[in-house]
């Protein structure tokens, strides 16, 4: 008898929270403890769960904010130009008309937000919502997945 929808999310939603993925022989990844600890490690709390009135000396923070800085870019380093001889005068209104439209989407705070994933996890999911802009997709929202 086949499984129904809801049974297959659920057995996969268990075998992503519970089962590593070997890389090589002695290796093993659980992406579901790389989110949740990354998550942890990156607001001071301890992967136990109980502090026992111990301090978290936050290393990890310095170290992402060096990385936020080193890898992030602004909206001013986008240049766009048309590759066209005949074209080239429209070169100024696409540059124009860019910066006012990201302006006015906030793709600025897109691209904080995908950089910040990426430094944080390794890698961005980026949604389409069927607005302009799109979204980050945070990483411990994913109930499961292809290891």
């Amino acid at each position: 008898m086949a499984d129904t929808i809801f049974e297959l999310i659920k057995r996969e939603e268990s075998a992503y929270q519970a089962l590593p993925v070997a890389i090589v022989e002695n290796y093993e990844w659980h992406m579901f403890e790389h989110i949740k600890k990354t998550i942890l490690y990156k607001n001071s709390q301890y992967s136990s769960g109980n502090s026992d009135d111990k301090p978290f000396k936050n290393i990890i923070r310095p170290i992402l904010n060096l990385q936020y800085r080193a890898t992030g870019f602004d909206l001013k380093d986008i240049v766009l130009f048309v590759n066209d001889a005949q074209k080239y005068f429209m070169s100024f209104l696409v540059k124009k008309y860019h910066e006012m439209w990201a302006r006015q989407n906030k793709m600025d705070d897109f691209i904080d937000d995908m950089v910040e994933a990426y430094c944080d996890f390794g890698g961005v999911l980026v949604k389409d919502i069927g607005q302009k802009r799109p979204e980050v997709v945070p990483w411990a929202r994913i109930a499961f997945c292809d290891q």
